[in-house]
């Protein structure tokens, strides 16, 4: 069979052949290049291999190496932390320094201002350089010209007033040496204007380890009117603004120093007590101007009768003080006593006015009498009440008897406390009879009272114990309410009399209540007004008189008698009686005493019953004891008496007894008695 090629067949198979030689060469050049890739992969294997038990042996070697890496990435993770607190803390320490900084440009901005606007110069005294820094406040405050020193002693010679520089340096040594925590000292200093100022100085030192003193820093003040002030509460609190005399509290100071200086050396000293008589009267009738000046004019003389060294002082009122530190002799406090009681007998002058008075004294000697001032005090005090006791214008030495007075008027003041408690007190009644009509026209109520410790304790003395102390009111209040009730049973029993005369003080007239607790009791026990008459004695007059003289007069309003007791032995005035709101005058025992052998008192006493009847007042005589002196008092138209010549004063039991068997004689036109005893 015949083949026959096409041309086209031939170009195709050549081109397959071709392409197949080129596919086994890319074959061949491919397994080259796998074979070229199987050796180097057989050489990484190599390679790896060898590095795999390089890394073995690296990783065996470096085992401990990671241990100590561990260990080491922990500590330094641990300083990491505290670096990180550090970090913090810092922060923290940067912000407070920050507050801390701006806080102290605040204080110093404050502390300039203070500084300027503050009334304190400051300085800074600079001990190794002796240099002194003030500040620009110490120009105004001493009004110099600048602030610029030398030194610290300079400045001190030069500015503080000499007077007062040794102080200064006292205290400044005084702190330098340790014995005071700060410097402190008060002293003056002389401006240009011509006056003196108090300055204090305070401050601090600041020392090195050594303890050396490095320098000092502190302020000082102007307390120049701190200082003003001080000076005017020192003079309220030791001197008597009327007078400018030393009081009672300045005087007790200058005592005990004179007491401590005299029993170290072996001295005597005195102390005057001194009261003015009277002086109540002078103020109340003249007016308390008058009082004053009185005062301020006895201050004045009794300047005049002592020492330089001797002291005056106002106790208070019109009590005055002299203290002698040192005496060396009795003379001398007897000279000087009489001469101050003969100068009171003339007559003083005050605004035009003549005025009368005297000076009661007591003199108390130390140590004798007391080495501690209130006893000395006391002591004289005592001696001049002794003074008073005994008329009055006179002075007397302190002794232990008065002592003894002081004690029984301690026992008297309890032992009344207690009896008024226990109701251990009494009222005795003594009779008032009209002699005109002969009759008993009244009693008077007199208390009394029986101490157990005591025995019979006379109402002079314990009266006056119960005025000096609170015992008045209470006993007043006592005597008129027994009084009361005894004027009820009285009545109740037909007894006829006017009223009972019943004594009231003058501290019972000063109780707001007085009037209103009287109406009270009458209330209580069934009595009128006009059975009761209150007696008052003079005294009430002279103290308070215009008010006394309303509350008489509302007394007299509601029904009540009033009569005035002890007249002539005080200070009433014919003159202003005829003022009075009273309806009988009580002439005292004294004019009575010698009315059968003196003209003048029978003169006196006729006057008086004269006067007092053409003024409308019924008269009453007291302590009548001889027939003589009532037949006397009988011709001088006298209303009543009462005395022991008619009946002593006697106890309730007594005076029914006394009632029921008194008769009148008319035809002798005396009082007989029976069954008095």
């Amino acid at each position: 069979m015949r083949i026959f090629y096409r041309p086209g067949f031939i170009i195709v198979s050549i081109l397959i052949l071709l392409l197949i030689v080129v596919l086994i060469i890319f074959m061949e050049i491919v397994i080259l290049r796998k074979n070229n890739q199987i050796d180097e992969l057989l050489k990484l294997k190599n390679m790896l291999n060898e590095e795999i038990e390089n890394r073995k042996e690296a990783e065996k070697n470096s085992m401990e190496s990671e241990k100590k890496l561990s260990q080491s990435y922990q500590e330094l993770s641990a300083v990491y932390e505290q670096l990180a607190a550090a970090e913090q803390e810092l922060k923290q320490q940067i912000a407070e320094l920050k507050n801390h900084e701006e806080a102290l440009k605040i204080s110093e901005e404050r502390y300039k201002l203070a500084v300027e606007g503050a009334n304190d110069a400051i300085f800074e005294w600079d001990f190794r350089k002796d240099s002194l820094f003030i500040s620009d406040k110490w120009e105004s405050i001493s009004e110099s010209e600048n602030n610029k020193v030398d030194g610290i002693r300079d400045f001190l010679r030069s500015t503080v007033y000499h007077k007062d520089l040794p102080k200064v340096k006292e205290d400044l040594r005084s702190h330098m040496k340790g014995k005071t925590d700060y410097f402190q000292s008060e002293f003056r200093i002389f401006t240009k204007s011509g006056i003196y100022k108090w300055l204090r100085a305070r401050g601090k030192v600041l020392r090195d380890d050594n303890e050396e003193i490095l320098k000092m820093a502190g302020s000082v003040t102007d307390i120049t009117e701190n200082k003003v002030i001080q000076n005017k509460i020192n003079y309220i609190a030791y001197y008597d603004t009327l007078t400018t005399l030393p009081n009672r509290a300045r005087f007790l100071e200058q005592l005990d120093n004179a007491i401590a200086e005299n029993v170290v050396k072996n001295h005597k000293g005195a102390v005057i007590f001194l009261d003015v008589d009277n002086f109540k009267k002078i103020n109340d009738v003249l007016g308390h101007d008058y009082g004053d000046e009185f005062l301020k004019k006895i201050a004045q003389i009794l300047k005049n009768f002592i020492r330089p060294t001797d002291i005056l002082a106002r106790s208070g009122g019109d009590e005055f003080i002299i203290l002698i530190p040192k005496m060396e002799d009795i003379n001398e406090i007897l000279d000087l006593s009489e001469n101050i009681i003969n100068y009171f007998k003339n007559p003083f002058i005050i605004n035009s006015n003549t005025i009368y008075s005297s000076i009661s004294m007591g003199v108390s000697i130390f140590p004798e009498d007391g080495i501690n001032s209130k006893d000395i005090l006391r002591n004289a005090d005592t001696a001049m009440y002794e003074a008073k006791y005994n008329g009055r214008n006179q002075y007397r030495f302190f002794n232990k008897t008065m002592s003894e007075n002081i004690l029984r008027k301690d026992i008297i003041e309890r032992g009344l406390r207690e009896a008024l408690e226990k109701n251990e007190l009494m009222l005795y009644y003594q009779p008032q009879l009209d002699i005109k009509n002969n009759r008993i026209s009244g009693f008077e109520a007199l208390i009394r009272w029986k101490s157990k410790e005591l025995g019979w304790v006379s109402p002079t003395e314990f009266i006056a114990i119960a005025e000096e102390t609170d015992l008045i009111i209470p006993l007043g209040n006592w005597i008129i309410k027994e009084a009361c009730k005894q004027i009820k049973v009285w009545k109740d029993k037909g007894y006829v009399y006017d009223s009972m005369a019943i004594n009231i003080s003058p501290l019972q007239i000063q109780q707001e209540d007085f009037i209103k607790d009287l109406t009270s009791i009458l209330q209580e026990t069934g009595i009128r007004s006009e059975n009761v008459e209150i007696e008052i004695t003079e005294n009430v007059l002279m103290n308070l008189y215009d008010d006394n003289i309303e509350f008489l007069k509302r007394l007299k309003d509601k029904g009540f008698k009033i009569a005035l007791d002890d007249f002539g032995t005080g200070y009433s005035s014919l003159s202003y009686l005829r003022l009075l709101p009273i309806n009988k005058l009580k002439i005292d025992k004294s004019f009575i005493d010698f009315l059968e052998s003196n003209e003048a008192d029978r003169d006196i006493t006729a006057g008086i019953i004269e006067l007092s009847h053409k003024m409308g007042l019924e008269v009453i005589v007291e302590g009548v004891e001889t027939q003589q002196q009532l037949n006397i008092l009988k011709a001088m138209d006298c209303d009543s008496i009462q005395g022991y010549y008619f009946s002593r004063p006697l106890p309730t039991e007594e005076v029914e007894e006394f009632l029921d068997n008194v008769q009148f004689t008319m035809h002798n036109a005396q009082c007989t008695m029976h069954n008095l005893q």
